[in-house]
């Protein structure tokens, strides 16, 4: 990445009203604070590989003859994405998604390049544009993605794909049609349910003879010792499981 000094200034200083010293201190201060980029907000004009993307400014810059015009697009920015010992949150940052620029004091390519080791500047520029790292996620009034109350849940959001983790250890995982943990408990209590209904068709007794649909006593199906024995383990076990599903079921 090359300096920008020369395109993303203010306009040249304007001469003050008046050489009076305080006068032509301030004006020299206000002139050099417009040059010292910390932070602005930014849009992702352009993915490319390796984390990097290139980002429109989001603020325009005003010049001392009036003239208000967009500052240059940024190439190669890198994103910063959350990751640590052994773990990473990957964002899939797109084409028009918004985020915050920060700047850095000096030239970070050398330590992008590098293996994280202190690094050599290797360029005198400072507070450049150039040298920004892209952080997605800040939202304008008008973003599509809510970004209100979230009850106090940590919400993981992806389309339509919602995961609140709650403090109590619950957790909810939908789409605007269904809820996961919901429809498995579901699923359980039909499991058991079954169990419970098919054990209750079983009886014992002398087979008079079989027939098309299996043995048959009294208008009941008549099930083996063992295939009692293995629907009643069913039965019992299907019910710490719908308990310990009804523990991760979110409100």
């Amino acid at each position: 990445m090359s300096s920008l000094g020369a395109l993303i200034g203010d306009g040249k200083p304007q001469p003050p009203d008046t050489t009076d010293l305080t006068s032509l201190l301030t004006h020299v201060t206000q002139e050099a604070a417009k040059s010292f980029r910390k932070a602005i907000p930014a849009q992702v004009s352009a993915v490319s590989s390796g984390n990097r993307v290139d980002v429109q400014p989001g603020i325009k810059a005003r010049y001392n003859d009036g003239t208000v015009r967009p500052l240059p697009i940024i190439g190669g920015v890198p994103v910063c994405q959350p990751q640590g010992q052994g773990y990473a949150i990957r964002l899939p940052v797109a084409v028009g998604d918004n985020g915050l620029l920060i700047i850095a004091d000096r030239c970070i390519d050398p330590w992008l390049a590098g293996n994280g080791s202190p690094a050599d500047p290797a360029d005198p520029r400072v507070h450049d544009l150039t040298d920004a790292v892209f952080i997605p996620g800040i939202l304008t009034d008008d973003d599509a993605v809510a970004s209100g109350d979230t009850g106090g849940d940590l919400v993981l959001q992806n389309g339509a794909a919602t995961l609140h983790v709650q403090k109590a250890g619950t957790y909810r995982i939908a789409n605007p049609a269904n809820e996961l943990v919901d429809l498995t408990q579901q699923l359980a209590a039909a499991v058991s349910s079954l169990s419970s209904a098919v054990t209750g068709l079983t009886t014992s007794g002398t087979v008079s003879g079989p027939t098309a649909s299996g043995p048959i006593v009294s208008g009941k199906v008549v099930f083996s010792p063992n295939s009692l024995a293995a629907l009643a383990n069913a039965a019992a076990s299907a019910a710490p499981i719908i308990a310990k599903i009804a523990t991760l079921k979110g409100i």
